[in-house]
């Protein structure tokens, strides 16, 4: 889906809403474009989905600025292909306290 500034698709979000308990949008990694955050606004929750040992950990530091500069509201991290037969070398770790503060540690 191509986004435009028209206003489409902020129409079509809360036609979803008023439907739907629950509206997902999929969309590219916001290092790699831009339209996640030219409808970040109109998102109650964003969801960064990390592959272990796939995901560069260099990149969490850009998603964790654009929380802390409230570019993305009610950030969260899912950590998916996690193999829990064999051992890893690096582990993410989470600090949380009001108002959720994500961070990477390297083991």
């Amino acid at each position: 889906m191509e986004f435009s500034l028209d206003g489409n698709f902020e129409k079509l979000l809360e036609e979803a809403k008023a439907i739907y308990d629950f509206v997902i949008v999929d969309l590219a990694p916001t290092i790699l474009v831009t339209d996640t955050l030219l409808v970040s606004h109109l998102a109650d929750a964003t969801i960064c989905s990390v592959r272990a040992n796939h995901t560069d950990k260099n990149i969490i530091p850009f998603s964790v600025n654009l929380h802390k500069t409230n570019r993305l509201k009610n950030m969260v991290y899912v950590i998916n292909g996690i193999d829990t037969n064999k051992g890893s070398s690096y582990s993410y770790n989470y600090g949380y306290n009001y108002g959720y503060d994500y961070g990477y540690k390297e083991s």
